[in-house]
């Protein structure tokens, strides 16, 4: 992985329980996004990603996010994908493009439709 050992330790630091705080100027992250109001988002895991994109640390991520529409899908064998997917695989795989990118497109198209609804757009 090409990542600094500065950038590793902090993330290191902060998927195992630390405080959501930069370690260089202090800018506490956890207290900034809780007034924050999140669009509805969707989350990617893969199943085998043992990295920085474990299903794990995705969910406690949207939860430290608080409360938003939010939806993970974890990408596994014999619950809708091939294969189970790792960190770098879930984009690159030949596979993805029939795996998990249409689920992504329906959820894109669905909460833009939402989005235009609620915001009184009209379509072009």
């Amino acid at each position: 992985m090409d990542i600094s050992r500065q950038l590793h330790e902090e993330v290191r630091i902060w998927q195992n329980g630390g405080k959501w705080r930069d370690p260089q100027d202090c800018f506490d992250y956890a207290a900034a996004v809780t007034d924050l109001n999140w669009p509805g988002s969707l989350y990617i895991a893969g199943r085998d990603d043992h990295c920085l994109g474990h299903p794990a640390d995705i969910r406690q991520f949207a939860r430290e996010l608080g409360v938003h529409d939010a939806q993970l899908v974890v990408l596994q064998k014999g619950t809708g994908s091939s294969r189970s997917y790792g960190h770098l695989d879930l984009l690159t795989h030949p596979q993805a493009a029939v795996d998990h990118y249409p689920v992504i497109l329906s959820w894109m198209a669905r909460h833009a439709a939402r989005n235009t609804e609620q915001n009184g757009y009209e379509e072009a």
